[in-house]
């Protein structure tokens, strides 16, 4: 029976299982393998060692009467049944070697995009008044090894028949002080945003990435007024196409350029407004989601909070073991004069053309994992060959073992304090070499 994704959502949440290495389960299977002694085709589950040097060691072993496992002694007189066609190299030996080899090649890769707010970077330039940043890894086997291969600044995404980079730019005019994103075909870089300076105010106006697909990006939007006695602040939340990141003015003018957007009626259809006016109803009158429709579109008003019953304010943001949407409900704060936001789940999972693969496995193996680590997240390509476990600390990334039931740790890569994900792209097949390269080009060999 196939499972859903709340019960791996509560699995992502389940305690680790202590130790690693050889279980006792492991040991029984081992075992039981060198007692059938008409069965020559052994599965060596020994990550670190060939195929062939695992099967001279173990013969090694069992000749000499020495342990095979840590407090795990072999009998002496199985070795006498051992013939020297047991250990010689055999065309079937062979060959079941090659699927070996082939059931564990990984054909998936991982374009990965991270950033760590200002906030969070304990390094002396991580000073308050600087922006978020963003790096992106290419996660890839290469000459068969599983490895990053290749890493830079900034947030790489395919984006049609191109790449596209997502970059954070840092401008500051005679009033204002600018902290913007920009988006661009990755083979002609470009800081095209059109720059709307007020003279008559002062705005200190940041921009952070929280999600970016193949089409989409989600943006958090934040601006402080600086007139005044008191800040003025004013925080929002956009989802935008890739191409309309850029045209969009920074600070936002009053143009429709300004305020162009993807609304949540674009991307779910006419079925939308009203799952928005039941939120908008039902959290106006405290009644969580299971409230009536009401007769007409309400914009609740009270105790200094709204809800945004349009569609225009919403976002897409990381969840344990998917992206979801989530709706905007705004509030007001007189004596600060802050404008924020609180953000609300919308009860209909995102579609494929948002986020393109984002789904978990029921696999065996996919499980043993996640039970690795002490993981808050977690990644699965679409052949289910590849899994990476998110932690606060690094990226853990597994592959099946040769029985497809446990898993193996193939590589673990770093995380700096507060790194969170915002891009997770796969490819697989012949796509994944002409991701590498690519991805080689535009992030470590600068641009055309």
């Amino acid at each position: 029976m196939s499972r859903n994704d709340s019960d791996w959502e509560k699995e992502l949440g389940d305690k680790p299982r202590s130790g690693k290495g050889f279980s006792d389960d492991l040991r029984r299977r081992i075992e039981d393998q060198v007692e059938q002694r008409d069965r020559r085709r052994r599965r060596w589950l020994w990550p670190a060692a060939g195929l062939c040097g695992a099967a001279g060691v173990c013969a090694l072993y069992l000749l000499g009467g020495l342990s095979l496992l840590p407090g795990q002694g072999v009998q002496a007189d199985l070795a006498a049944d051992l013939s020297p066609s047991a250990v010689q190299s055999t065309p079937e030996a062979t060959a079941a070697q090659a699927r070996l080899l082939e059931e564990i090649n990984v054909k998936s890769g991982l374009l990965i995009g991270l950033r760590q707010d200002a906030g969070t970077d304990t390094s002396a330039n991580g000073a308050s008044g600087s922006s978020s940043s963003y790096r992106t890894l290419m996660l890839a086997q290469v000459d068969g090894q599983l490895q990053v291969a290749a890493q830079g600044d900034g947030v790489l995404v395919p984006y049609g028949q191109k790449f596209w980079k997502i970059e954070s730019k840092d401008v500051a005019t005679e009033s204002d002080e600018l902290h913007y994103l920009v988006a661009y075909p990755a083979d002609k870089k470009t800081d095209a945003r059109q720059i709307y300076d007020n003279p008559e105010e002062s705005i200190v106006l940041r921009e952070k990435l929280l999600f970016a697909g193949n089409q989409y990006v989600s943006v958090e939007e934040n601006e402080i007024w600086r007139d005044g006695s008191l800040p003025a602040e004013e925080s929002k939340v956009w989802v935008r196409k890739l191409s309309q990141l850029s045209d969009a003015a920074v600070p936002r003018s009053a143009s429709a350029a300004g305020l162009a957007h993807v609304t949540l009626q674009e991307i779910y259809g006419e079925g939308a407004q009203q799952i928005l006016t039941t939120l908008a109803y039902n959290r106006s009158n405290g009644t969580g989601q299971s409230g009536r429709y009401p007769a007409e579109n309400m914009l609740a008003q009270e105790s200094g909070t709204w809800t945004y019953s349009t569609g225009d304010n919403w976002a897409i943001v990381r969840k344990p073991g998917k992206w979801t949407a989530q709706v905007a409900e705004g509030y007001y704060e007189p004596e600060s004069r802050v404008i924020g936001f609180k953000l609300y789940p919308y009860p209909v999972r995102l579609p494929e053309l948002v986020t393109s693969h984002d789904k978990l496995s029921d696999a065996p193996w996919v499980r043993d994992a996640q039970l690795q680590e002490q993981r808050k997240d977690l990644l699965v390509s679409p052949l289910e060959d590849l899994a990476v476990v998110i932690t606060d600390q690094k990226l853990a990334v597994y592959t099946p073992d040769s029985s497809a039931i446990e898993s193996k740790l193939a590589l673990e890569v770093p995380l700096a304090p507060g790194e969170a994900l915002v891009s997770a792209q796969w490819a697989t097949g012949s796509y994944v070499s002409d991701w590498v390269t690519k991805a080689r080009k535009y992030l470590q060999s600068g641009y055309e």
